[in-house]
């Protein structure tokens, strides 16, 4: 294969896992659909059902599913490395951030796709490190994303009896006052920015929803401060996994699948029950609250380690006959973009005043996850049916031909012989 050639060679594994993870995706962002991305969603609750499918998506789902994304990047960036010139990279990462940006404006402020684009510029400039190095490097961003939340958490602990105005002693300090006083007006402009986003989103035209959703998603991409670092910490543990091999030969590394899923149970388990019990109060929703803040930081390690195990767990099952039927998932993930953008398409339509309006009705959270259930099944079906007729997805053709600047082939002549 020559340099800058299009890397056609595929890993089961790893498309199952991304069309595993289209359903996370999904479940999660239901609830962001039917709010403006700028606040904590707030899943309706109107009965026991809602309530408990609400726990179990902030058990199973919530901040496990980007992480697990962005491993999959990198392992994907670590086998486009070996095939492929930088300067190919750099064309596929520039694309990806275009298409990010223009979901992020047209479709949905809660785009990710323009961190995995920006992250990956960062990993391009070290992914060609010793593995020692990049073993080093993913310790230390670690550290740091960790240090930042509790440094947050300790933060707003300090500062949330000021805010609710108790007489505690240090709110009389003159530099607790400047910054309580820094936190009610970003919490204000928080809230005046979700307020019009509400309005535009119910009630207003595509035009209105689009000036709204271009302020939310530019206010959200300072959110990468507070995730950026682990989505590049996910990004070099997958390279580093990719560059083991673990996903192209998993028999070699059965006892390292084993004991990623080992710790999953044993930490992140515990870990993400103790986090939906704080996402079942009011109180988190409040993004300057301690209850948010532990929330954040307790997630933030539950969901790195679910997505190394759901991750272990599907590469182990495809091992097995029993869960040889999983791989029913790997045409929606080789679909993966244009399945995602699908979701923000059809959802957003569903969900807004410039289609069908429901965000009007407020629906409970039961009734989202059957909407997701119901989308996700049909793009498995459709997924399937597409790669019978042709080679790529909308999307991935287009982000292929931009890339390597040439037309690939689209159909599949067969299919219509």
């Amino acid at each position: 294969m020559s340099a800058g050639a299009p890397v056609s060679e595929r890993i089961t594994s790893l498309d199952v896992i991304r069309g595993f993870a289209l359903f996370g995706i999904l479940v999660v962002n239901l609830a962001h659909f039917s709010n403006p991305v700028s606040v904590p969603a707030a899943p309706r609750i109107d009965s026991a059902l809602d309530a408990s499918l609400a726990w179990l998506v902030a058990f199973a789902a919530q901040g496990k599913f980007y992480p697990l994304f962005a491993l999959l990047f990198g392992v994907g960036f670590a086998l486009q490395r070996e095939r492929t010139t930088t300067a190919t990279c750099v064309r596929r990462l520039l694309v990806l951030l275009v298409i990010g940006v223009l979901h992020g404006v047209f479709i949905w402020a809660g785009d990710i796709l323009t961190a995995y684009a920006l992250a990956g510029f960062l990993l391009l400039l070290v992914g060609n490190a010793a593995t020692r190095s990049l073993v080093l490097l993913a310790v230390i961003i670690a550290m740091l994303q960790l240090g930042l939340a509790l440094l947050m958490l300790a933060n707003v602990s300090y500062a949330e009896p000021c805010l609710a105005g108790l007489p505690v002693a240090h709110c009389d300090d003159p530099g607790t006052i400047a910054m309580i006083d820094g936190m009610r007006m970003q919490r204000q402009a928080v809230e005046d920015l979700a307020a019009v986003a509400v309005q535009a989103y119910r009630d207003g035209s595509y035009l209105d929803a689009t000036i709204a959703r271009a302020a939310e998603y530019f206010v959200m991409l300072g959110n990468l401060a507070f995730f950026g670092a682990q989505i590049l910490f996910m990004f070099l543990l997958g390279a580093l996994l990719g560059r083991a091999g673990v996903f192209a030969n998993p028999e070699a590394h059965r006892r390292s699948l084993t004991g990623i899923l080992l710790l999953m149970m044993l930490v992140a388990v515990p870990l993400s029950v103790h986090y939906a019990n704080l996402t079942a109060d009011s109180a988190f929703r409040d993004f300057l609250g301690a209850r948010f803040a532990q929330g954040f930081a307790v997630n933030l390690v539950a969901g790195t380690l679910f997505a190394l195990g759901y991750a272990a767990a599907i590469t182990l099952a495809l091992r097995t006959r029993a869960g040889k039927w999983l791989e029913s998932l790997a045409p929606l993930g080789r679909l993966a973009l244009s399945n995602y953008l699908l979701q923000s398409i059809v959802c957003t339509w569903l969900f807004y005043g410039h289609g069908l309006g429901m965000m009007r009705a407020e629906p409970g959270f039961a009734m989202e996850f059957l909407i997701a259930l119901l989308l996700f099944g049909v793009q498995v079906a459709a997924s399937h049916w597409w790669l019978r007729r042709f080679h790529f997805g909308p999307a991935e053709w287009a982000w292929r031909a931009v890339t390597y600047g040439r037309l690939p082939a689209f159909r599949r002549r067969a299919a219509f012989a």
